[in-house]
């Protein structure tokens, strides 16, 4: 295989090394962008190093040894030709944005753990006492998800601002997720000031599976490692990093919704904070109007995951058509596909007094593994 660099035209490269990683034209998409370094430069060819692995490649103009160059790719297969960009075109605002928060975002589940903890701490004070007991008392029970979806839709942060400017002075966010989120931050950091931080991003990578990003599946959060007894100087760093971070993914969350492609498909993706007697949970969520022909109703899909104590993790898909609906169960436990099994007929009539159809009840064995789209997501793309 063959390469190129231009610049304004374009850079032709020849892999000189066995690795991997740029050799294969397949981990390479038009568009795609990529940071390079100039090793050096002999007549018509230049060695540039990409993430790690030194190539040669074909051009006519000159660099200087250390130069850094930003490249996009131009064309992939045989012949794979790099674009030198002399002056890259700086990212929009809500890309810098985007750029900012995605890698600090972490989901709550760690955050409403650590708050549990907190609650019952002796040598709370007892304002900030009321405002975490507030936060846990707020989150819709799991067992009444189905009758109050929307208010926990509406509570889940996402849409804070968008209620805050339709409301006015008359909106109470004192349910509101991210509100409350940004209420115990402002306490802790009033009153903690001088608390070190606990969490380094460098031990907290970001995993791919939780991005809310285009493509990707709801995926079944790890239930939160038991802690330690810990005390209150221990415990409020942790939170207020871990506010930090949750704070980070709501944002980001709203950022993908705000960057939507007009001629895509209508998607929404966001994280469903609830409770039950024991303990707390989060439930990723992607609602997604799906594809339809021009004579066809209107088609929309739900698709969330969970992490069950008794039944373990399970991905569903409830596809809505008119009055039909079709459901779609994922789990890696056969013992769980057979109770899911038993209850198709309790599920149907159910949706019979609620006026639906049940259509079809699809149960499969295994996750579905994320999709993640990559086409308009160019900023992910250099890695510092």
């Amino acid at each position: 295989m063959t390469m190129e660099l231009v610049v304004a035209q374009n850079l032709r490269l020849n892999p000189v090394s066995n690795e991997p990683r740029i050799s294969k034209s397949q981990d390479l998409y038009i568009g795609q962008l990529l940071k390079a370094v100039v090793n050096f430069q002999n007549a018509s060819e230049v060695s540039i190093n990409i993430n790690g692995q030194n190539i040669n490649a074909k051009t006519s103009h000159h660099f200087s040894p250390g130069e850094l160059l930003q490249v996009k790719v131009a064309k992939t297969g045989d012949s794979t030709i790099l674009q030198v960009i002399k002056d890259p075109i700086p990212l929009n605002t809500l890309n810098q944005a985007l750029l900012h928060y995605l890698p600090r975002q972490m989901p709550a589940t760690q955050l409403l753990s650590l708050l549990g903890i907190l609650q019952n701490q002796e040598s709370l004070p007892e304002p900030l006492r009321m405002q975490v007991q507030q936060l846990l008392q707020s989150l819709v029970p799991l067992n009444e998800l189905p009758q109050k979806f929307q208010q926990a839709l509406s509570q889940s942060g996402y849409f804070l601002e968008a209620s805050l400017l339709n409301a006015g002075k008359q909106l109470n966010p004192g349910v509101d997720f991210k509100a409350q989120c940004l209420q115990l931050l402002a306490s802790i950091q009033k009153n903690y000031a001088g608390s070190g931080s606990i969490i380094a991003l460098d031990n907290n990578p970001v995993q791919k599976e939780n991005l809310p990003l285009p493509g990707v599946l709801p995926q079944p959060f790890a239930r939160p490692s038991p802690m330690a007894d810990l005390s209150i100087e221990q415990l409020l760093p942790m939170i207020r990093d871990h506010l930090e971070q949750v704070l980070a993914r709501i944002t980001s969350g709203q950022l993908n919704h705000l960057l939507h492609i007009s001629n895509y498909a209508y998607s929404l993706m966001l994280d469903l904070p609830v409770r039950n007697e024991t303990h707390t949970d989060i439930i990723p969520l992607l609602i997604k109007e799906e594809q339809r022909q021009k004579s066809q109703e209107s088609n929309w899909s739900i698709r969330f995951a969970v992490n069950l104590e008794q039944l373990g993790p399970i991905q569903a898909k409830l596809s809505l058509q008119g009055n039909a609906l079709d459901v779609q169960l994922n789990s890696e436990i056969g013992s769980t596909l057979g109770i899911l099994q038993d209850n198709e007929q309790s599920f149907a009539e159910l949706l019979e007094e609620a006026g639906l159809n049940l259509r079809s009840w699809i149960l499969r064995q295994g996750l579905e593994e994320n999709q993640l789209d990559t086409a308009n997501l160019k900023l992910l793309d250099i890695k510092v």
